[in-house]
C-alpha cells in the first residue's frame, strides 16, 4: 500500500506509475483535478407525502425513511465550450443526541430529464430504474439549469424520547471523464452481476497495462438543517 501527505488541489494533474512491472513495460495512470462548478439551493420544503412499504424501490424498505418528503430546488451553473461531468449527490442525515451517533442514506428521487439513463433497465438498492445521478452537461451546456429532487427524511424518533435532528448534505460534484465513464459502467454491473443470463458487463478503465480507476472529485457543499 502507498500512503501520501499530499493534499490534492483544484487544478492538479496527478500521475502514477509503476515503472518496473511483470511485463517491463510499466504500469501507469493518471488524472486531473477538476474546478467544482457552482450549485445554488433556491428552496427547500419539507412536505408530507405517504410512502408505501411495499414498493420494491422505495427508500422505506432499506432505511428508517418517514413520510416527510424534502422537495429541493437547485440550480447549477455550467461553463461552455467544454464537455463536462458531474455526480449529484443528496444525502439525508440523521444525528441522535442521546447517543452521539449519526446515520445517513443518499437514495434520492428526481423525474428530471438530466437524470434518465435507458440503460439502468432495473432498480437497485432504492434506486429507481431508469435513475442515474451521473449525468454529462449536453443539455445544458454554457448554461444554468433548474432541476428539483426529493429525499425521504428519517424519524425522529428512534426510542421513546430519542429525538433526533435531520440534516441534508447536498453536493455537485465535478468528475473527469474517464471516472464518469467508471461509475455508468458500475451502474449497469450492479444490476446485472446477479442474472446468469446477462451479457458481460466492461468496467471501465484508465489504467494502463493494468486494471482500475484513477479518478478525482470536486464538489461544492451546502448543509440545511431540516425543522420539524
Amino acid at each position: 500500500m502507498y500512503h501520501s501527505n499530499y493534499r490534492p488541489a483544484e487544478g492538479d494533474h496527478i500521475q502514477v506509475s509503476i515503472a518496473d512491472s511483470d511485463d517491463g513495460e510499466g504500469i501507469k495512470t493518471e488524472t486531473t483535478v477538476l474546478k467544482a462548478q457552482q450549485l445554488e439551493v433556491l428552496n427547500c420544503e419539507v412536505r408530507y407525502e405517504p410512502v408505501s412499504v411495499e414498493s420494491t424501490n422505495n427508500p422505506m424498505t432499506i432505511t428508517a425513511a418517514s413520510d416527510s418528503v424534502a422537495h429541493i430546488k437547485l440550480r447549477l451553473k455550467d461553463p461552455g465550450d467544454e464537455e463536462n461531468y458531474y455526480r449529484l449527490k443528496v444525502r439525508n442525515a440523521g444525528y441522535v443526541e442521546k447517543y452521539d451517533y449519526y446515520y445517513y442514506q443518499d437514495v434520492y428521487k428526481s423525474e428530471d430529464e438530466i437524470f434518465k439513463d435507458t440503460c439502468i433497465a432495473r432498480g437497485w438498492g432504492g434506486w429507481s430504474a431508469y435513475f442515474s445521478n451521473v449525468f454529462d452537461d449536453h443539455l445544458f451546456n454554457g448554461g444554468e439549469y433548474t432541476l428539483d429532487v426529493k429525499s425521504w427524511l428519517p424519524y425522529t424518533v428512534v426510542n421513546a424520547g430519542d429525538m433526533k435532528k435531520r440534516y441534508l448534505i447536498i453536493e455537485l460534484q465535478s468528475m473527469p471523464k474517464d471516472f464518469y465513464l467508471y461509475y455508468k459502467s458500475m451502474m449497469i454491473y450492479r444490476i446485472t452481476s446477479d442474472n446468469d443470463f446477462a451479457e458481460s458487463s466492461y468496467i471501465h478503465s484508465n489504467v494502463e497495462n493494468g486494471w482500475g480507476i484513477f479518478g478525482s472529485l470536486n464538489g461544492e457543499k451546502h448543509v440545511i438543517l431540516c425543522k420539524e
